[in-house]
């Protein structure tokens, strides 16, 4: 809620804001999911609807469906450059045109951002699920390493390991959660949103899981400050099968 707005003296000089951000407004208030509130004659509501969180490392998005997106008003320049490391640049036309160059080097540096602020899944952070798949580490079993896709992240080879699809690293055993062998960092919820700033910015946070050898983004998880690490993914392997299972 937008209290005491000027959203009607911008609609009384034929303007239609297109943002909270281009209102003023005495105060804003975050409401709750199921609330009763009263209206005054200069208050106004802003209401979203969100879309899906995606699927993969958004720097491997190709740059012109970031540019696309951001024509068609699905994703904002500051998440094209800050999210999917998309360097954009106005053409002759004032049109945005991708800067290959300055994307390579964007996203090359989120990547070490990446590596510089993770660290290995502290023991301490370990739910029950993950203590019970480290007491089960063994050596992998000795046979052929048949490679086979786990999602867009990661690779099974054989029965014995997973490793990252991006670079071919070992990540752990293949009877363990990947999370465990990658590294972690947390970041603010509003990191992916400016919208997350009216949530529960105190009590949430984003988990980020990355290959330790290229930083290829293997995993999110949105947990409350505090909350062990979630394990939720289990293979149970038998010689030349192999079965998934959710935890």
């Amino acid at each position: 809620m937008l209290r005491g707005s000027d959203v009607k003296r911008q609609f009384a000089a034929r303007n239609i804001p297109e943002s909270p951000d281009a209102v003023s407004s005495a105060s804003v208030e975050p409401l709750a999911a199921k609330q009763r509130t009263l209206f005054q004659p200069d208050d106004a509501a802003v209401v979203v609807c969100a879309g899906g969180g995606g699927y993969g490392d958004p720097l491997l998005r190709d740059p012109a469906l970031v540019r696309r997106d951001l024509e068609t008003r699905l994703v904002s320049a500051g998440v094209a450059r800050d999210i999917y490391g998309v360097a954009l640049v106005a053409d002759s036309d004032g049109a945005p045109a991708i800067d290959a160059a300055a994307t390579e080097m964007l996203r090359k540096q989120i990547r070490e951002r990446r590596l510089a602020e993770s660290r290995p899944v502290p023991a301490g952070a370990v739910g029950a699920t993950g203590s019970e798949m480290r007491r089960r580490r063994r050596s992998p079993p000795a046979g052929r390493e048949d490679k086979r896709d786990i999602g867009v992240a990661l690779s099974l080879l054989g029965n014995a390991r997973y490793v990252c699809q991006k670079c071919a690293r070992t990540i752990c055993n293949a009877d363990q959660d990947p999370k465990s062998g990658a590294l972690m960092r947390e970041v603010r919820m509003d990191t992916y949103s400016r919208w997350n700033r009216y949530g529960l910015m105190d009590g949430v946070v984003v988990r980020e899981f990355c290959c330790p050898g290229c930083a290829h983004l293997l995993a999110v998880e949105v947990r409350k400050k505090g909350d062990p690490v979630l394990y939720d993914t289990r293979l149970e392997t038998a010689p030349g099968a192999v079965q998934s299972k959710a935890a």
